[in-house]
């Protein structure tokens, strides 16, 4: 997996946003990874994962990622809600982070349908995960992002309160 994982690293550096068609294809991959107990793989494949989802947005990667937020594992999940965090405080000034942030934004109902399962995840982790992305979201969308909270169970509003930045 590392070499894999130093192969697509290398791609990266030299292909950037043009690696984009191939991203959705290792993705699903990527992110089963982040369950596996040996951490080598685990952290190599979470760092690409990171790293081809800022150098190479897309939509199918997006909807990839997002999907993976209800998957059964919760390293999974955290991993996933991570990487939506990280598109979330993209620097919309450059050409990909615009790019991260117009897939993130551009379906908002999956995104929130995502954000609700995992504010009420079982694993406290993946909630505190979720607590960084909503307050990511809410950054770039305040109003929906608002009527999404208000419609919370009273336990998931309070995570989401504790999670809130300073």
């Amino acid at each position: 997996m590392r070499a894999v994982c130093a192969v697509l690293a290398a791609l990266i550096a030299h292909l950037g946003s043009g690696l984009a068609p191939l991203v959705p294809g290792v993705l699903p991959q990527l992110l089963k990874n982040h369950f596996v107990s040996i951490k080598a793989i685990s952290i190599i494949s979470n760092s690409t994962v990171l790293a081809l989802m800022a150098a190479a947005p897309s939509q199918p990667a997006h909807d990839i990622i997002v999907a993976h937020c209800r998957d059964s594992h919760h390293q999974t999940r955290r991993g996933s809600v991570e990487c939506l965090t990280q598109q979330l405080r993209s620097d919309a000034t450059e050409p990909t982070g615009a790019a991260a942030l117009q897939h993130a934004l551009e379906k908002l109902g999956p995104l929130f349908g995502a954000l609700k399962a995992v504010t009420a995840d079982a694993d406290a982790a993946v909630r505190t995960a979720s607590g960084k992305c909503f307050w990511a979201l809410h950054a770039q969308r305040p109003n929906e992002s608002g009527d999404f909270m208000a419609k919370l169970d009273p336990a998931q509003q309070k995570m989401l309160k504790r999670c809130q930045p300073k």
